[in-house]
């Protein structure tokens, strides 16, 4: 898959999740909003009133460093209860002798290694986009599926 990169505010893109692009200059230029298209059309001569669209994209990094800070956070909380389960059901398929406790601390571990996955898909958001929560009907989840997919299948 093709990561492409926003001249504008240097998000990474998959290709086809681009919200818009442009042809300037005899090159392919992607981009993650309009407002960054937008703030790229002004500085190269294509529209006026810059202002505008700088003031957008500063409000929109703004908010996604604040996301990326937070990811971070929750991120160090959920790697430290996850890493004493681990250890703790290591410890347990290593010295019990049970085959039944053996069964489930090798069940355990694997669900921990699927966490650790959710966890990186959660750090490697570059392009916000939210889903719709089921049984809410709002856009309140973050969308991480094609993250999440390559890294969850390649532990099965």
């Amino acid at each position: 898959m093709t990561i492409k990169k926003d001249p504008i505010c240097g998000m990474e893109l998959n290709e086809g999740e681009e919200r818009s692009k442009l042809d300037f200059k005899s090159k392919e230029y992607s981009f993650c909003s309009e407002s960054c298209e937008g703030l790229f059309k002004k500085l190269n001569g294509l529209e006026a009133r810059p202002g505008e669209a700088l003031a957008e994209n500063e409000r929109k990094m703004v908010a996604y460093n604040t996301l990326k800070q937070l990811a971070a956070t929750i991120a160090h909380y959920i790697r430290n209860a996850n890493a004493a389960v681990s250890a703790q059901a290591q410890l347990a398929e290593t010295f019990s002798k049970d085959e039944a406790v053996r069964k489930y601390t090798s069940l355990i571990k694997k669900e921990s290694a699927r966490i650790e996955s959710v966890v990186d898909a959660l750090l490697s958001v570059s392009d916000i986009k939210l889903e719709k929560y089921v049984g809410s009907g709002e856009e309140a989840i973050f969308d991480l599926r094609n993250n999440l997919e390559g890294k969850l299948a390649d532990l099965d």
